[in-house]
C-alpha cells in the first residue's frame, strides 16, 4: 500500500520496542456497523484486531519519539548534500505522514486488501491512496526551481526499496514479539499470520507504486507523465560513500570481496535512476573500493583512502 511506502516499513521494527502498557486492550474495539460484509473466519477477525492494535501503537507519543529518532539517524548516514534535506523532510512531513497513515488504517479495508476479508478494494486502493494524498498535502509556498528535491526524494525511495527486503527477518521477529502482548486467545494466530504474510506485504509495498509517481504526489517532482526527471549526479565522493554504506548495511563488515563485488553490480543495475553514474563508476573504480571494504575504517575514511573524498582535519 502506498501509505506504507516511505514511513511504515521504516518504523515497523520499532513496534517491538513500544511498551504494551500504553495500549488499553479493552479499548481496541472494531466498529462493525461501519464496515462492509466480512468473512466470518478467524483469520479475518484476527487481522482486524491486529490492525487496530497497530493503529493504537502508532498513535503512542513515546513510539513517535522513537520513530523520529530512527529516521534522523537514517538521515545522518546519507551523503551531506542529501542529509540536511532529509532532516528537513522528517521534521516537516512526519506528523503529516502519521496522520495520513492512521486515517487510512480502516481495519476492514486493510484486511480486505491483503485478502483476509471479503472486499473489492484491491483494484481501487492505488487511486484511493493517491487521491487522498493529493488532497491532504498542500501546495508548497515556494516554487521548486531545482531538480534536487525531486532527485533526493526518488533517491531515498530507491534506496529504501533496496534495503527493505533485507529487513524481512527482523520485521518478522519483532512483529512476533508484538503478538506476545495480545490476549492469549489470539496470540498464536497472530504469530502464524505474521510468519505467513510479512513476505507478501513487503512485496505489495515495493510493487504498488514507483518512486517517480510517489514523489510527484508529494509535489517534490513534476508530473512524470509529461516531464522527464532531471538527473542530479552525485559526486564521486558521495557515490563512493553511498556504495560503501549500502554494502556494509546489506552484507556486514565481514563480507568477502566476491560477495561485495556481486552486491555492487546488483545495486547499480537495480537502481539506475537513483545512482545514474553507479555502473560506470564501479567498472572503473570498483577494485579500489573492494580492496578497502574489509578494513576497519568508517565509510568516509574508506573513500578518503581510495582518493574519492578530500581528507579533512579531525579532532
Amino acid at each position: 500500500m502506498t501509505s506504507f511506502k516511505l514511513v511504515f516499513l521504516v518504523f515497523l521494527p520499532l513496534l517491538g520496542t513500544a511498551k504494551g502498557r500504553f495500549v488499553d486492550l479493552e479499548q481496541v474495539q472494531v466498529n462493525h456497523e461501519d464496515t462492509d460484509v466480512v468473512v466470518d473466519d478467524d483469520a479475518c477477525q484476527d487481522c482486524i484486531h491486529i490492525i487496530e492494535l497497530l493503529k493504537h501503537l502508532m498513535l503512542d507519543e513515546q513510539f513517535q519519539v522513537k520513530l523520529k529518532t530512527a529516521l534522523e539517524a537514517m538521515c545522518e548516514s546519507l551523503p551531506k548534500e542529501i542529509s540536511k534535506m532529509c532532516h528537513d523532510q522528517v521534521e516537516s512531513k512526519l506528523p503529516l505522514a502519521l496522520t495520513f497513515i492512521t486515517s487510512l488504517m480502516v481495519p476492514n479495508d486493510v484486511c480486505s486488501y491483503i485478502g483476509l476479508c471479503n472486499g473489492q478494494l484491491r483494484g481501487q486502493i492505488h487511486d484511493l491512496l493517491m487521491n487522498h494524498m493529493q488532497k491532504t498535502i498542500g501546495v508548497p509556498t515556494a516554487t521548486l526551481n531545482s531538480s534536487i528535491p525531486c532527485t533526493v526524494c526518488t533517491y531515498i525511495v530507491d534506496v529504501l526499496q533496496c534495503l527493505i527486503p533485507k529487513t524481512e527477518t527482523l520485521i518478522t521477529t519483532l512483529l512476533s514479539d508484538v503478538c506476545q502482548i495480545l490476549p492469549p486467545l489470539v496470540r498464536g494466530q497472530c504469530a502464524g499470520m505474521v510468519k505467513k504474510y510479512v513476505k507478501m506485504l513487503i512485496k505489495i509495498v515495493l510493487d504498488i507504486v514507483s518512486p517517480d509517481s510517489l514523489c510527484s504526489v508529494l509535489r517534490l517532482c513534476p508530473n512524470m507523465e509529461t516531464s522527464e526527471r532531471a538527473v542530479f549526479a552525485l559526486s564521486d565522493c558521495d557515490l563512493c560513500l553511498t556504495l560503501v554504506v549500502l554494502t556494509r548495511l546489506s552484507l556486514g563488515k565481514n563480507a568477502t570481496e566476491l560477495q561485495a563485488a556481486s552486491f555492487l553490480h546488483t545495486v547499480c543495475q537495480s537502481h539506475p535512476n537513483a545512482l545514474p553514474k553507479c555502473e560506470s563508476f564501479t567498472q572503473h573504480h570498483g577494485n579500489q573500493i573492494l580492496g578497502l571494504l574489509g578494513k576497519e575504517m568508517t565509510a568516509m575514511e574508506t573513500c578518503e583512502m581510495a582518493a574519492f573524498c578530500q581528507k579533512t582535519m579531525r579532532n
